[in-house]
C-alpha cells in the first residue's frame, strides 16, 4: 500500500480541491472564531483551502438564500455574505455529517472560488 501513496499525493496536487464546513451555530464573528478554532488541526492537515459556512440567511427558497462565509486557510479573509450561486459555481460536494459535532464537513473538487 505504501507504493500508492506518493500516487495519491501527486493526484491530489493536480485536482482543485477544497473544504468546506456547514456550521449552523455560526451566527456571529465569535462563533465563526470557535469553528476555526476547533477545525485548525484538520484543515492545517489537508492543506486545501478550506471555508466555514454559516447557516442559510433570510427567506425564500433555500437555494437562493446567501450565508456567511469565512474563508480560513491557506490565507485568512474576511466574513462574506454570498449567495450559494457565488460561493460555489461548478462544484461538485460530497457532504459527510459529523455525528455530534454540529457540523457537516464537505470536500469538493472542480472550480473553486478564489
Amino acid at each position: 500500500m505504501a507504493i500508492f501513496k506518493p500516487l495519491g499525493i501527486e493526484l491530489t496536487r493536480q485536482m482543485e480541491a477544497a473544504f468546506a464546513r456547514t456550521a449552523p451555530k455560526a451566527t456571529d464573528p465569535g462563533r465563526f472564531e470557535d469553528y476555526a478554532r476547533k477545525m485548525y488541526p484538520q484543515y492545517n492537515r489537508l492543506n486545501v483551502p478550506t471555508w466555514i459556512i454559516g447557516p442559510a440567511l433570510g427567506e425564500g427558497p433555500f437555494i437562493d438564500r446567501p450565508a456567511d462565509v469565512l474563508k480560513v486557510w491557506p490565507r485568512r479573509e474576511p466574513i462574506q455574505r454570498l449567495p450559494p450561486v457565488q460561493f460555489n459555481p461548478g462544484i461538485a460536494v460530497n457532504a459527510v455529517a459529523d455525528r455530534g459535532s454540529g457540523f457537516s464537513s464537505q470536500v469538493a473538487t472542480g472550480r473553486v472560488p478564489t
